[in-house]
């Protein structure tokens, strides 16, 4: 099969505006100091996304992406709204008499600001790739909704 490259599966995506909702469709589990995070803030989402994609161009690329404050910039100017996120366990693993869930936060969360058409690629290659504990076993799955 033919090779496509990443840059031109990005260029087919229209656009964002300036107002996106992304809707967690399998649940996203984000850890700080080895605890999930049971409420999420933009913030953390959008440090997530960069290392993911960070990792991934290093293990399969041989690249590292430089960390970007002119982008880091721009992500703080984003207001996170309309956050409508909660925890979901998928299952449970077995061990011994305990057990432990595996879920993650599922739902809805708009983003708007005039910066989101210089992150928009970040956006659409979370989308593609997942994000948070779990991404490589479809854990963290979203999709970008545009709203009018």
């Amino acid at each position: 099969p033919n090779i496509v490259p990443i840059s031109w599966l990005l260029q087919q995506q229209p656009p964002l505006s300036n107002k996106v909702t992304l809707d967690i469709i399998t649940p996203m589990r984000l850890i700080n100091n080895g605890k999930p995070l049971f409420r999420m803030s933009y913030n953390v989402f959008f440090a997530a996304l960069q290392r993911r994609i960070n990792q991934l161009a290093i293990a399969h690329g041989g690249i590292e992406l430089d960390s970007d404050e002119e982008l880091n910039t721009l992500a703080a100017t984003i207001e996170c709204c309309d956050k409508l996120l909660h925890w979901q366990d998928w299952r449970r693993l077995e061990q011994g008499h305990k057990g432990q869930g595996i879920g993650g936060l599922t739902g809805m969360f708009t983003l708007s600001g005039d910066a989101l058409a210089d992150i928009w690629w970040i956006l659409e290659l979370g989308a593609l790739l997942h994000v948070g504990k779990g991404g490589s076993y479809g854990f963290g799955r979203f999709r970008l909704l545009q709203n009018a």
